[in-house]
This record gives structure tokens, sequence and C-alpha cells, in this order.
């Protein structure tokens, strides 16, 4: 009768173990995901060109911002800064 006893015990303590340690591991998961999803779409937007934002940018003007070539070709001004377009360097 003892030994079912202790067995009961056990079971009980077992069922009323606490979760939260494997609900923390979930969550800070969760949220690692949640940072390195947010990184991914900022590196995707940062290849795409900003006006059309379908192609990749490959065209970049002398004051650091750039776009695709089709968007580029027509450009005077930068879209950004407003400086005047005096060299389109192709990037790869």
């Amino acid at each position: 009768m003892e030994d079912q006893t202790k067995i009961s015990r056990n079971k009980v303590d077992e069922a009323n173990q606490d979760p939260k340690p494997h609900i923390a591991v979930n969550k800070s998961l969760a949220t690692k995901y949640q940072i390195l999803e947010g990184e991914m779409r900022k590196l995707g937007e940062s290849i795409k060109c900003c006006i059309c934002t379908e192609r990749k940018k490959n065209v970049m003007f002398l004051c650091s911002h750039g776009t695709c070539q089709y968007c580029g070709d027509e450009m005077v001004t930068c879209h950004i800064c407003q400086k005047e377009i005096t060299k389109k360097i192709q990037a790869f």
C-alpha cells in the first residue's frame, strides 16, 4: 500500500509540473525568429529599387544612392537627396 501511495504522489507531482520553462524557450525562439524576419525584410528592401520596387538596384550615383537601371536611365536628379546626377555607375 505504501508503494502505491508513492507511485500516486509521483504521478500527481509529474502532472502538476510547471510548463513555463518550455513556454519560455518557445517565446525566446519566436522572438529571435521575428528579429531575423525583420532583418531579412530590411536586407531585401535595401537591394530592391525603391522607385519601382520590382527590380534589383544596379545603378549607383555619386551621392551614394541608387536605383535599377530602368528607373535610373530617366533620372537627372537623385530621388532621395535631390542632387544633380553627374555620373551613373553600373553595379552588378
